[in-house]
């Protein structure tokens, strides 16, 4: 019964195994079986054929006449990490591995110690400068399910889902709770992937817990190991009273009643001293509106007028006093306003001062339960593999530099706008919470996540090809004829797709129109699919996703005078009429750069 064990193409044979350890290896906590490792010793012989090692030294010689060049050829192969290994008995395969993802297969299992990994190699005797007798040791560490072999995509027993990315996830959580009876839970764990290729950091998703009402995300660490294979993670979450109002994340906010006597019976005065903080991607015009909008909610009915008595005239508030501090060194707006409300009689004043004292928060798509949570991906950590290095690679060296060079302008964070705010236009809100917001304010409620728009202009100027039935002697003569058929036509297609959080996604209704050209189009074909919204980790919004394709049919072409229409995205300022593709972008020096040199059509 013969055993062969070949390794990056070069077939040991008439193998006598000195050693074969298999052990299983588990996680730190000792817990969870995470792979099989080998140990494997061979002693067998290498027949060196000059044809197979003709490309193992590229530039050098590929006849390999010596022993030396042999040696060093097989030298090369058996003693390079994350290559191919089989080891098999009797032509059945026993233990087979690769250390290339792209490589690996139900037949050839992926290596997930970043192998397999040489050990050490032994020539002990050559005969005719072609037969080798070798002793080969070898690493290799691989996932062994028996007969139940894991794929990607099931579901087990207990509904989690397998991944062959993936290899472990074991995590503890501690809990504490403060002398305020205040709560404040700490997640930490260790992610194991099966190869360094697939970045620990892309799977921060699956590290990350979802967020408890009434609690804060306080901290997010990820730290991935050197080889790559791990990524260890801290979450914290804080049990906290009242999350600001969107897009604030951070924020103190202090409502006081005071009383004063005056000419006409008694003043009430409203005092607000609001301070609210914002992610690095928030702009500071969405904090302003945010602390307008709990002033607003908090004065309630005291902003419709009233009167003391029948008979007297209506009175309302007035603003007192208002201050606003915008900061530049942080993402921070401070308010402090007092509102002046008159009154006719101490119980009414002492009624209408504590009517909104302790009362939940009332504003449109808040809940005080819900805070804001981070982003596991805001950070360019995944960008940065440590990849693996051998220096026989030609990839072998440094990443480059470890600083980020800017590109391009600056942010700009006030991508939506908001609108100057005045304190009592309107006496009564809005029933609908998006009622005179623009559609960049409409989008800090709820945020496009993506957006792709595809604008296609297809002519089909109606020429056809008619070929000669024979050969003309002069080859440099034509051999066909091309006529027109019909007058150019023309069709824009028009594709969108777009994903929001916490509403559907706005996509044009499929209607006739002209566009900015003058020219008639009418829609031949209107393609919606709105997809199923997903809910999102905070256990609260959803994502809700649409796509359509709508054709229309153009009266005429463009022409090479008039522009074209890219489209405009949600996500920015921009309009549909600043992204046009403008007449001179169409360029006869281009053609000839692209088409090489010729004439015009006249």
């Amino acid at each position: 019964m013969s055993t062969t064990l070949t390794y990056n193409d070069v077939s040991i044979t008439f193998c006598e195994t000195t050693r074969f350890d298999q052990s299983c290896e588990y996680d730190e906590s000792n817990t969870d079986l995470l792979y099989h490792r080998f140990n494997i010793v061979v002693r067998g012989l290498v027949h060196a054929d000059s044809a197979h090692f003709a490309n193992v030294f590229p530039g050098s010689s590929s006849s390999f006449a010596t022993a030396a060049d042999r040696h060093r050829a097989i030298e090369a192969m058996l003693m390079h990490p994350r290559g191919n290994f089989r080891y098999s008995i009797a032509g059945v395969p026993l233990v087979t591995a690769t250390g290339l993802p792209a490589a690996a297969s139900d037949e050839l299992p992926l290596d997930v110690e970043n192998g397999p990994k040489p050990k050490a190699l032994r020539i002990t005797h050559i005969a005719g400068s072609k037969v080798f007798r070798v002793e080969f040791e070898i690493d290799v560490s691989i996932v062994r399910c028996g007969a139940a072999q894991f794929s990607q995509g099931q579901q087990d027993t207990f509904g989690a889902t397998t991944s062959s990315s993936v290899l472990n996830n074991r995590w503890s959580m501690e809990e504490t709770r403060d002398e305020k009876f205040f709560n404040r839970r700490t997640w930490d764990g260790v992610l194991r992937v099966t190869h360094s290729a697939y970045w620990p950091h892309l799977f921060r998703h699956l590290c990350v817990p979802s967020l408890s009402l009434e609690y804060r995300r306080v901290t997010q660490r990820f730290v991935q190991s050197a080889d790559g294979l791990t990524l260890r993670y801290t979450i914290v979450d804080q049990q906290s009273w009242r999350a600001p109002p969107s897009p604030g994340v951070e924020w103190d906010a202090k409502y006081s009643e005071s009383i004063s006597p005056s000419s006409n019976g008694l003043i009430g005065y409203s005092g607000f001293d609001i301070s609210m903080s914002g992610a690095p991607d928030s702009n500071q015009r969405g904090l302003l509106s945010a602390c307008y909008a709990v002033v607003f909610a908090r004065l309630g009915d005291l902003r419709k007028t009233w009167s003391p008595s029948p008979g007297v005239a209506p009175v309302g508030v007035y603003l007192e006093s208002l201050q606003i501090v915008h900061y530049e060194t942080e993402n921070r707006i401070d308010m402090r306003a007092v509102i002046a409300h008159p009154n006719s009689s101490f119980p009414t004043a002492l009624n209408v001062a504590t009517a909104q004292m302790g009362r939940p928060l009332i504003l449109p798509n808040y809940d005080e339960r819900v805070w804001p949570m981070p982003n596991p991906y805001g950070s360019p950590a995944g960008m940065f593999a440590t990849y693996l290095q051998s220096p026989c690679d030609d990839v072998h060296g440094m990443v480059g530099t470890a600083f980020i060079v800017p590109q391009g302008e600056p942010p700009n964070r006030d991508d939506q706008q908001h609108g100057d705010v005045e304190f009592f236009v309107s006496y009564e809100p809005p029933d609908d919470p998006t009622n005179g917001l623009t559609d960049q304010q409409e989008n800090i409620q709820y945020p496009y996540n993506y957006v792709e728009i595809d604008q296609r202009y297809h002519t089909v100027y109606g020429h056809v090809q008619i070929p000669y039935s024979s050969i003309p002697e002069d080859l440099t003569k034509p051999t066909c004829v091309i006529a027109r058929l019909h007058a150019p036509v023309c069709r824009r297609i028009l594709s969108i797709i777009a994903e929001r959080v916490g509403h559907w996604p706005a996509i044009p209704p499929p209607e006739d129109m002209t566009d900015h050209n003058g020219i008639k189009e009418v829609i031949l074909e209107a393609h919606i699919l709105p997809e199923v919204p997903e809910l999102m980790p905070d256990g609260v919004l959803r994502r809700w996703r649409a796509q359509c394709k709508y054709t229309y049919a153009l009266e005429r072409p463009p022409t090479f005078l008039e522009s074209l229409r890219a489209g405009s995205s949600p996500t920015d300022k921009s309009t549909p009429y600043t992204n046009l593709f403008l007449p001179n972008f169409f360029s006869r020096t281009q053609m000839q750069s692209f088409n090489g040199p010729g004439q015009s059509g006249q």
